[in-house]
C-alpha cells in the first residue's frame, strides 16, 4: 500500500486556469493569467480534475499500488503539480538587496549591471520569463511564473557577491536571517 501525507492533499485550482494533457509529447501544460508552463506526465501518475469531494481541485492519484517507487515520488509530483498552477496563477517574487559601499545594480536591455565592489562592472543575463524591478538602486523585485527559473536566478545573484560573515556585505534576501560573526577583539 502507498503512503504520502503530501500526496494524498488535493491542489486547490483557481477558476482561471486551463489545463491540457499532451499526449503527443507526453506532457501537461498549464496556462493561466501569467503564463504556461509544461509538466512531463509521468505515467506512474494520473491528475484528476475536479474530484467529488473537492471542487475545483486537482488530485494526483498513483496508477500502480504496489510500487515502492511510486511511494517516493507521489508527494514529489504533487508539489511539482502545485508549483505550477501557483505559478501559472499568481507568479513567484523574490526580493533581493545589495549591502555595502557603492554597491548598486541598473537593468539594460535584457542584462542586468551590478557594482559590488570589484574593479569591473559584474553583467548578468535576465532569462527569458523573469521580469527584474529595481525599486531603489540597491534594491530588486524578481518576478516569475517558472519557480525554478527563478531560484536558479537568485541563486546566480548571490554567487556573484555571497555576504560577507563580518561585515555583512553582500547581495542578499531581506527574508533570510544572516548571522553577523564578532571579529577579533584587541587584548
Amino acid at each position: 500500500m502507498i503512503k504520502s501525507n503530501i500526496g494524498k492533499l488535493p491542489v486547490s485550482l483557481p477558476n482561471n486556469i486551463s489545463i491540457f494533457h499532451d499526449f503527443s509529447e507526453n506532457r501537461y501544460i498549464f496556462k493561466g493569467k501569467t503564463g504556461a508552463l509544461q509538466l512531463k506526465s509521468v505515467p506512474s501518475f494520473l491528475l484528476k480534475l475536479n474530484d467529488i469531494s473537492f471542487k475545483n481541485s486537482l488530485h494526483v492519484s498513483p496508477t500502480f499500488v504496489d510500487n515502492s517507487c511510486n511511494s517516493s515520488n507521489w508527494g514529489t509530483y504533487r508539489s511539482l503539480v502545485n508549483q505550477s498552477v501557483i505559478g501559472v496563477s499568481q507568479g513567484f517574487l523574490k526580493t533581493l538587496e545589495l549591502v555595502g559601499l557603492g554597491f548598486r545594480g541598473s537593468s539594460q536591455y535584457n542584462n542586468l549591471l551590478f557594482r559590488l565592489g570589484f574593479s569591473h562592472e559584474v553583467r548578468e543575463e535576465i532569462p527569458v520569463g523573469v521580469s527584474v524591478k529595481f525599486v531603489t538602486p540597491t534594491n530588486l523585485l524578481i518576478r516569475s511564473h517558472n519557480s525554478k527559473v527563478l531560484s536558479q536566478l537568485v541563486y546566480k545573484l548571490y554567487s556573484l557577491r555571497r555576504p560577507d560573515p563580518y561585515k555583512g556585505k553582500g547581495v542578499r534576501s531581506p527574508d533570510r536571517v544572516w548571522i553577523q560573526k564578532e571579529g577579533k577583539k584587541k587584548k
